[in-house]
């Protein structure tokens, strides 16, 4: 067993979105002062292979159309999201720098591709430059 005889992690699921939105510097920063020992984030890559941290794999216009996260560039993506929720889009790096050392990261992959080559890369270099990946789970 992994974790035998040691207290369960408490992990910051999206941050604290009950207080702050979710996949926000804000909300992970939140949770991780009101005692998180780690948090969770969802990535994924718009059609610019920028990796942003976002959940759904679809964002809604001002006319509720569907707009798919992989088919929009990374400023198209906040120019909706901007308009519509008055909310950055935060890319993975942005993300990382704001999160303090030595605190457990699970960064969870939405894609549906399994074999997502270029993410993986992108993921990679990210990591290898802006956080310590001793700290780090991808899901």
């Amino acid at each position: 067993m992994l974790y035998k005889n040691k207290p369960p992690l408490f992990i910051g699921h999206r941050g604290s979105p009950w207080k702050f939105p979710e996949n926000t510097p804000q909300s992970f920063l939140h949770a991780i002062e009101s005692g998180a020992d780690g948090i969770e984030m969802d990535i994924q890559a718009t059609h610019d292979n920028q990796i942003v941290v976002f959940h759904d794999d679809h964002i809604l216009d001002f006319k509720n159309n569907q707009h798919s996260i992989k088919q929009l560039s990374y400023s198209e993506l906040n120019e909706i999201s901007l308009e519509k929720y008055n909310q950055k889009v935060f890319l993975l790096y942005e993300i990382l720098k704001t999160i303090p050392p030595r605190i457990f990261v699970n960064i969870e992959i939405k894609s549906k591709s399994i074999n997502n080559r270029i993410l993986i890369k992108n993921l990679r270099l990210i990591l290898n430059q802006n956080y310590d990946q001793d700290y780090v789970v991808i899901s």
